[in-house]
């Protein structure tokens, strides 16, 4: 786990507790103790097509688990338990971490002694010689058991499981990645009343404001729909909500697009991305080599630039003005 590939957290936690809350740094996941964490497939990039698509490796169905013990270092004639500053799995830990090691000792070796009544000390060979963790397919670890913190800490400093997005050349050797389940059904709320927010303004929109909505739609690029009939609109946008990668995606847009309208330099800059659109599809403005021109002035890379420069160049808003009153009105 080399010092260069750590990669900087979103956050910085304090290993100590703060309003009854703590979160512990665990290889390079932020554990908080109270909350449930879930093995989920990790994606591969090499496995076949059908697997890529799900985001997944061979290791997808819950039957392929795993047994997993603790590394015994030859060296030291211990077990690497993580518990000690001298541990195999914190050879290349950065200094301000180093903190964290008491931190595990209280809140996962401790409880765990204690509820099971042993020694988990690194020379206690009767314990770690029968000590096994489990790793599959949608196991769930409820960090408030002492067990399940306890085969979380080690899947993770063994680096059997890792974060979705882990840089650490050593920690991305692991086959599965592990989730929050109380962050993921957070997102999931958010992301639904994303998608019920945006049904309820289109449907709005589609019976007061078609012209806004028109203007909208097309900022995200769903296209000709100046020319489809309502029931058309509405079942196109609709349809785009189903979709399993994309869904929120097209809400969330959406409504970045109807808070953009609202305000006067959005909806100015969105009448000027329409006017490009429409110039383009007269073949008034040319595309030449990925850039836009009209009339051999140079415009911009993309229609959203070109809209965007119209802001604060009088120079360009006046000539999409004046080209879009003499070839579409």
């Amino acid at each position: 786990m080399s010092q260069e590939t750590k990669p900087t957290p979103k956050k910085t936690y304090s290993s100590s507790k703060r309003d009854n809350e703590v979160i512990l740094k665990i290889a390079n996941s932020f554990i908080k103790i109270g909350e449930s964490y879930e093995i989920v497939p990790k994606r591969d990039v090499s496995a076949p097509d059908g697997m890529q698509q799900r985001g997944t490796t061979k290791f997808l169905h819950e039957g392929n688990k795993e047994s997993r013990s603790v590394y015994f270092d030859e060296n030291r004639r211990a077990y690497d338990t993580g518990f000690y500053r001298q541990s195999m799995c914190h050879s290349n830990m950065l200094n301000e971490d180093v903190a964290y090691i008491e931190q595990y000792i209280k809140y996962v070796k401790e409880p765990y002694e204690k509820a099971f009544k042993v020694d988990t000390d690194e020379t206690n060979f009767e314990f770690w010689d029968s000590y096994r963790y489990e790793i599959r397919t949608n196991k769930s670890f409820k960090t408030s058991d002492p067990k399940d913190l306890f085969d979380l800490f080690h899947a993770l400093t063994q680096a059997r499981v890792c974060e979705a997005n882990e840089k650490d050349s050593i920690l991305q050797k692991a086959n599965y990645n592990i989730r929050n389940l109380e962050v993921e059904k957070s997102l999931e709320d958010e992301r639904l009343e994303d998608k019920f927010d945006a049904t309820n303004h289109f449907l709005t929109l589609l019976t007061t404001d078609k012209e806004k909505l028109y203007a909208i739609l097309e900022w995200i690029q769903m296209s000709d729909v100046r020319n489809s009939e309502d029931k058309v609109i509405k079942s196109t946008f609709l349809r785009a909500f189903d979709h399993p990668t994309t869904g929120y995606d097209f809400a969330r847009r959406f409504l970045e697009g109807l808070e953009m309208y609202g305000t006067d330099s959005g909806k100015k800059q969105m009448e000027y991305f329409i006017m490009c659109q429409k110039l383009i599809l007269k073949n008034k403005i040319e595309k030449k080599q990925g850039t836009f021109y009209y009339d051999g002035m140079l415009l911009g890379n993309t229609v959203k630039e070109i809209s965007l420069k119209a802001l604060s160049n009088n120079e360009i808003s006046d000539l999409l003005i004046k080209a879009f009153k003499s070839h579409i009105k």
